[in-house]
């Protein structure tokens, strides 16, 4: 058989400092953006002196930032910063304007002049602005307020493209890739509703509110790992996640609703006769107060009772599936067993990248690349998405009917813009990547395409470019796209294997994942064909669920915690239990046989 591959060397890779500012106005259905007024951020002594303000929080700072690292996502904003506050700004300082008002600096957006920061400039102590290209210090002296050392009458404006930048001293690091310090850190943030407050609103992933004002009649959603507190009656409450997943408990006149470690999502006063609503993934109760006496979905609480979600009754006529994305189409865009097959010979290089080099007689995993950027320690499996899925394989159709081979695709895009256009959300912390590899044969495609995969995984491994991709820490997700056909390169044309590996994190969500399969040639390693479709994957003391795909890949977003996870099918005489533990990285279960 006469083949040529082809791997392109310069990998395409990108961190969120580099993103436009436009990603944090997307939507993502699985932990969707705060939509809300503003809200007022409490600093108490238990604040870390380096946090993070969720995307979307407009904050009114309460309590001194002096000495405090505060760093502002695109979207977010910080109200009353004090002097001696460092700001990290995610943004290039031409993306902002900023103007002085009275003995305040206000950092405006430069498109739509929305207000970012607002920064006290009233003694002389200094503050530090610091971009994604450079920084600058706002000083008072001798009674005049400079910015970078221009001084600034009241009134007065300059743009961020006129400052003098310190370029030593950059945002970019803070908002690349993932990092250790607390993302969204706002669980002292209260949020005032007012008349102009929407009727309907998402909390962001990670925020505990506790409301002032009056929600009733308005609908709050609230995703895995938010909370809201001081939620008034006749409020409807959407949550993400089956209602097996919380406990329920009444204290007063109040009703506490947690999840299985016990932290809060929920508390909901109970004191009058209007009722609220409590919608789940499988269904909807209400919470009411009838002759004096408060239920939940029919069932009567009394004064310090606590009862389990999986004893209590749901109505299944509403859920809350569709405010969280759970039952789009586009999910269920699943890989093929060959797309499969590459997913498993990724995640077997992540696990071991030692043994993946000597594998292919490398012995340097660095070689290619600067120095240390490789560990050759394990790192998290990546697990599928099916919009990645989507985008790649439209990357893999479009370069195949265009003849082209390259990370710029139809219409410009980049990897990207295309991962977006396909509908998935880059929240922050996020960070994506791209690699690219063809292999053809002048003669007709084989049935087994087996090798070929081999084959350009192989050469994917070898190229430095490719390995910084296939060994990236931060990426989470992936989704390969394959697709066969003509290619044509260099006036020669070939019965063409084309894939597209798409990369990417985004925000802060982990997963569970693995393949189920039988092993029919006994070699301890998924082959295409042996995947065990329809298999259930349930976490009982979350109320999550999920069934393998055709291919027999799976795949959960899970919290953290210590969960029994049970493995269920015709394909098993009995249930198999397995126990995983979710920290900040995504984790995969060893794979099971079919008896």
């Amino acid at each position: 058989m006469g083949s040529n591959s082809v791997w392109f060397a310069d990998a395409a890779m990108r961190y969120l400092a580099e993103k436009d500012a436009a990603v944090t106005d997307r939507d993502d259905p699985q932990s969707p953006p705060i939509d809300t007024p503003t809200a007022f951020y409490t600093l108490t002594d238990a604040t870390p002196n380096e946090f993070f303000l969720a995307p979307g929080l407009d904050a009114q700072i309460l309590g001194t930032t002096a000495g405090k690292t505060i760093n502002i996502p695109t979207g977010a904003a910080a109200r009353g910063v004090d002097p001696e506050t460092t700001v990290n700004l995610q943004g290039a300082s031409a993306e902002y304007n900023l103007q002085r008002n009275g003995t305040t600096i206000e950092v405006r957006d430069a498109g739509d002049d929305s207000l970012i920061a607002s920064l006290s400039a009233s003694t002389t102590t200094s503050s530090s602005l610091r971009f994604h290209d450079g920084a600058v210090q706002l000083a008072v002296e001798d009674n005049r307020i400079a910015i970078g050392g221009s001084v600034l009458n009241d009134g007065e404006h300059i743009g961020g493209s006129a400052l003098t930048l310190n370029d030593t001293l950059t945002s970019s690091g803070i908002f690349s890739g993932t990092n250790d310090l607390p993302g969204s850190e706002t669980t002292n943030a209260f949020l005032t509703l007012t008349d102009t407050s929407p009727e309907t609103f998402t909390l962001g992933a990670g925020l505990v509110l506790t409301l002032l004002g009056n929600s009733a009649g308005k609908s709050l959603n609230v995703p895995i790992g938010a909370g809201v507190d001081n939620v008034d009656p006749a409020t409807t409450l959407n949550l993400e996640g089956m209602s097996t997943g919380f406990t329920f408990a009444r204290n007063g006149t109040t009703l506490e609703v947690r999840d299985t470690a016990g932290n809060l999502t929920a508390s909901l006063n109970a004191s009058t006769t209007e009722t609220s609503l409590l919608i789940f993934a499988d269904g909807f109760m209400e919470l009411a107060v009838v002759d004096n006496q408060i239920t939940l979905g029919g069932t009567p609480f009394t004064d310090g009772l606590s009862v389990a979600g999986s004893t209590l009754s749901v109505d299944e006529s509403q859920t809350s599936e569709a405010v969280f994305g759970t039952d789009e189409p586009a999910q269920t865009i699943e890989h093929t067993s060959y797309e499969q097959f590459m997913l498993e010979l990724v995640n077997r290089a992540r696990t071991d990248p030692l043994a993946e080099a000597a594998r292919y007689d490398i012995d340097d995993l660095n070689d290619g690349l600067a120095a240390g950027t490789l560990s050759g320690l394990p790192m998290q499996p990546v697990f599928s998405h099916s919009l990645l899925i989507d985008a790649a394989r439209a990357h893999s159709d479009w370069m195949l009917a265009s003849d082209i081979f390259s990370h710029t695709g139809e219409g410009g895009s980049s990897a990207g813009d295309r991962m977006e256009a396909a509908g998935y959300a880059f929240v922050l912390p996020w960070t994506w990547g791209e690699n690219l590899s063809w292999t053809g044969t002048t003669s007709a495609l084989p049935s087994d395409l087996t090798d070929f995969i081999l084959d350009q995984h192989e050469g994917l491994f070898r190229s430095p470019g490719h390995r910084g991709n296939l060994l990236n820490e931060d990426f989470r997700e992936i989704g390969i796209g394959q697709s066969l056909g003509e290619f044509t390169s260099n006036q020669a044309t070939f019965q063409t294997s084309m894939i597209t590996q798409n990369f990417a994190a985004s925000g802060d969500e982990v997963f569970l994942g693995g393949v189920v399969y039988e092993d029919f040639d006994d070699n301890d390693f998924y082959t295409p064909g042996e995947g065990l479709d329809n298999i259930t994957i349930s976490l009982p003391d979350l109320g999550l669920e999920t069934r393998t795909s055709d291919a027999g890949g799976y795949q959960l977003a899970v919290p953290s915690g210590t969960h029994e996870v049970v493995f269920s099918g015709t394909a098993f005489d009995s249930d198999r239990l397995q126990t995983v533990t979710i920290g900040d990285q995504n984790e995969k279960l060893e794979t099971l046989y079919r008896n």
